[in-house]
């Protein structure tokens, strides 16, 4: 893969490239398939289905432009592999997986390539490195602070600096991972704010924040209850990963001994992420306490639609009665999310 705009990208080779991705993708259909076979429920024609024999070179192209009709290229992946399969097999291609399911895994294989060849690529880089901090231990150079001459320092201690860079990732560790944690936890106080906000939509109606304070009321329309403290949480949510941005690009911009403006902008940039972290996460600690769910609403929307459509047809393939109170591993997910918030808190912070 080459990019014109993009000098040195062959280097990358094949990695995350359309082709490599629509590899993965299909390798999860192949395995997913291999799975439902080994779960004696599909056939075991399925276990020794090879899906990658079914696609031509042109085919990701295609998919490529056929993915804006649905919002992604599983849709058209999964129709054209059904198409090319054997009957057989063909009838269970990505039976019980979402879009979602197939993408997310790919690209996570794809991800995975990128750090092995990361990981080899650092390896060499500390190497290397390390035989320059070696050699050049006492080379004397100029050190520079805000732009102008200071003490001296030796080549040595630079390339010890850029090598410290390395092993860590950045020479700016303890501000970039404070605000990796803040975004962190911003990031998933702003999932739960959107969920709640969407489930507090009048037509759903299955949860509903605390009215205290007369909070969210409206100055034009007296019925009104603005679901405000997941509002806010998501305005946060949406703000700081643009701030730990602003962090990440002033450690890879550290030039010198004391950097000229990176530095500088750190300051406020963490106090204000570290602040709004702390906000939201009041705010989302009242929102959780105080949230009101709505189970015999919940009930009357799952009651109103009709979601086992997919579940009967596996069990029509399977030969089976389709279970009415099947919810898959729900209980397992829950268990083991249980168990690790026991772990969290039974640790010394």
């Amino acid at each position: 893969m080459t990019n014109l705009l993009w000098p040195g990208d062959h280097r990358a080779g094949a990695l995350m490239s359309d082709e490599s991705l629509l590899g993965s993708m299909v390798a999860v259909e192949s395995a997913w398939l291999s799975a439902l076979a080994a779960a004696g429920i599909a056939p075991a024609a399925c276990a020794r289905a090879d899906l990658s024999k079914l696609l031509a070179h042109h085919d990701g192209e295609s998919l490529a432009i056929e993915a804006e009709g649905g919002g992604n290229p599983i849709i058209g992946l999964v129709e054209l592999l059904r198409q090319r399969a054997a009957p057989a097999v063909a009838a269970w291609i990505h039976r019980g997986l979402t879009s979602q399911d197939v993408l997310d895994t790919s690209l996570m294989l794809g991800v995975r390539a990128v750090v092995e060849e990361l990981v080899s690529q650092l390896r060499q880089q500390i190497v290397a490195l390390t035989e320059l901090a070696t050699v050049h231990r006492g080379t004397p150079m100029v050190a520079r602070t805000l732009t102008q001459h200071a003490a001296p320092t030796t080549f040595g201690a630079k390339a010890a600096g850029w090598l410290t860079g390395i092993v860590g990732h950045t020479t700016r560790t303890p501000i970039t991972a404070a605000a990796d944690a803040f975004v962190g936890c911003t990031d998933c106080w702003g999932q739960i704010a959107a969920d709640v906000v969407t489930l507090a939509r009048p037509e759903i109606g299955e949860l509903s924040e605390s009215t205290g304070a007369n909070r969210g009321g409206s100055s034009s329309m007296p019925h009104k209850r603005n679901p405000v403290l997941s509002i806010l949480i998501r305005r946060t949510a949406l703000s700081a990963p643009p701030l730990a941005a602003t962090l990440h690009t002033a450690a890879a911009l550290a030039n010198d001994e004391r950097p000229d403006g990176a530095w500088h902008a750190e300051w406020d940039t963490l106090r204000i992420l570290g602040r709004r972290t702390v906000v939201a996460g009041s705010q989302c600690g009242e929102l959780v306490a105080g949230l009101t769910v709505h189970s015999e609403r919940m009930s009357e929307n799952l009651g109103a639609t009709d979601i086992l459509g997919e579940q009967r047809v596996i069990a029509e393939l399977a030969g089976q009665p389709p279970s009415a109170t099947y919810f898959g591993a729900v209980d397992r997910l829950i268990d083991e999310s249980l168990d690790r918030a026991r772990r969290v808190l039974g640790q010394r912070w």
